[in-house]
């Protein structure tokens, strides 16, 4: 009698600490989920952030290009050899007007853009983080309660009470994705500011390029009136130069971008194709759905986990009921609900309404 009590009371002892390691394992499947997300948006920003410190240096030098022409007395020559050349000056000293105008205008224009997209990264740095902190509170504060089963041939099995942790730990899921989502969102809208901040970068450079070529120019026609074909020979190579660079750049961006659409389009096609057959692989081509994959992983060593406590109790391991107190028909029940489990978890995962496509 004192061995059957004695193997009861350790049984039930047991069964609190696998009730306490399943609460453990479904606190770290939420912590593990937020803690992705945290990852994942803590990389996005700071690329977008390293681009933005780049983009407003070369601003900033661009800049100081036409500082100088400005600033350092750096100017045409007041008079040109206007018998020889007759229209010429008028014609020049306009364009070079507008030129040394657009020098300080476009570089400006990409300094301020830049600010303005760093402080939106900022702030949505900031909103994502709170609400990332507060869910990660809730998951180390928030208890489960756990209560055996009513199944009589099985006393050793336990489910959560009304499913409270598995709702509370899709709810996160969900909750979790839809934050990443918006997170790419957000930075979906910094690139499609960006490319606008390097286009007017871009823009003051080949300014830049003209003035100095306009001021070197003047100047030339002014010293050299007899030699024509030193400041033609200057400006049709600095243009010439300059078109060249100009084509190739925009040949370069445009392959490039080709190839980043070609490959988004399979990779949403061969998600499209595995989602609709079912394959784990589709989740590849999105980073949003490394979350749907490390919350399937968890889940199932979660579910693993519970079903080696029940072998190990059921073969009397760790002062837990021998075996033949439960009888086949227990274990096959056993069986079948770890199974049933297994196939709950992983079914209620996978329907949760996830699209990695966005």
């Amino acid at each position: 009698v004192f061995q059957v009590l004695q193997k009861h009371y350790a049984c039930e002892r047991h069964e609190t600490w696998a009730k306490r390691e399943c609460d453990k394992d479904l606190r770290a499947v939420r912590i593990d989920m937020i803690n992705t997300v945290r990852e994942e948006m803590r990389d996005q920003v700071r690329i977008v952030l390293s681009s933005l410190e780049s983009l407003m240096l070369m601003a900033a030098l661009v800049l100081t290009i036409g500082f100088g022409a400005v600033c350092e007395g750096t100017f045409p020559d007041a008079e040109v050899d206007g018998a020889v050349y007759e229209g010429v000056q008028q014609y020049i000293m306009e364009f070079y007007a507008i030129v040394a105008a657009l020098t300080l205008v476009f570089p400006l224009g990409a300094m301020m853009l830049g600010i303005a997209i760093r402080i939106e990264a900022e702030n949505a740095l900031r909103s994502v983080t709170d609400d990332i902190q507060r869910h990660v509170r809730r998951a180390l504060h928030q208890q489960w309660p756990l209560s055996g089963s009513s199944d009589e041939c099985s006393p050793l099995s336990f489910k959560v009470k009304d499913e409270e942790g598995l709702r509370a730990t899709m709810e996160d899921a969900r909750v979790v994705h839809s934050l990443a989502q918006g997170l790419l969102k957000k930075v979906r809208y910094f690139h499609q500011l960006f490319p606008v901040a390097r286009l007017l970068l871009g823009a003051g450079m080949l300014c830049a390029v003209l003035l100095c070529s306009t001021i070197l120019g003047v100047i030339l026609v002014h010293h050299f009136p007899s030699m024509p074909y030193l400041w033609q020979t200057y400006c049709g190579t600095v243009f010439v130069g300059t078109l060249s660079c100009a084509i190739f750049s925009f040949v370069t961006l445009r392959r490039i971008r080709r190839s980043s659409s070609a490959t988004g389009f399979l990779c949403s096609v061969g998600s499209r194709s595995e989602r609709g057959g079912g394959s784990a692989t589709g989740f590849l081509s999105s980073p949003a759905s490394s979350l749907q994959r490390s919350a399937t992983g968890f889940l199932s060593s979660v579910v693993s986990r519970s079903e080696r406590v029940g072998s190990r109790s059921e073969r009397g391991e760790v002062g837990s009921r021998p075996a033949r107190f439960h009888g086949v028909q227990g274990r096959s029940r056993r069986a079948y609900r770890g199974d049933s489990l297994r196939e709950h978890l992983l079914g209620r995962h996978a329907d949760s309404g996830y699209d990695d496509s966005g």
